[in-house]
């Protein structure tokens, strides 16, 4: 078991790594978001358990932006709203990546969910199963957005 263990986490770090490879401009965006995800959630009273699957979701939140043209995530300057519409559509397309993860199935709804919470007018269909999703993708906003734009 702790060699599936290993290999999970091995490949969990391996999409933050080509996440990072591909959005140079916020390289290690998404494990200080995990580090500070799991910490709210800690300083909350959250169990053990659910500090961790913030703390997954919250380090696979942008993996859709590996889906996302290159020229689009590392632009310089502001975005035309065509861009802009393709950058909205990470959380879809992390969706799709992280989806069958069956061992782990808040992973793909809690990514899901990101656009929701991101932009309610988005044209997203989305399932969303309980308050916990929503409780990790709030926790996971109040550190990705400040984050994102230092």
């Amino acid at each position: 078991m702790k060699s599936l263990q290993k290999l999970f986490d091995g490949t969990v770090f391996s999409l933050v790594n080509a996440i990072d490879a591909k959005d140079q401009y916020t390289h290690g965006h998404s494990s200080r978001v995990a580090v500070y995800s799991r910490r709210i959630a800690e300083l909350s009273g959250k169990s053990e358990k659910e500090c961790e699957e913030i703390y997954l979701s919250a380090i696979l939140h942008d993996v859709g932006k590996i889906g996302i043209p290159g020229e689009i995530i590392n632009k310089k300057g502001r975005l035309t709203d065509e861009e802009y519409q393709a950058i909205k559509q990470h959380p879809t397309i992390g969706y799709g990546i992280l989806k069958d993860i069956t061992e782990y199935p808040f992973l793909g709804v809690a990514i899901s969910s990101e656009t929701t919470i991101l932009d309610q007018e988005a044209d997203v269909l989305l399932a969303l199963t309980g308050d916990q999703c929503a409780i990790t993708n709030i926790r996971i906003t109040q550190t990705d957005r400040p984050d994102a734009v230092s």
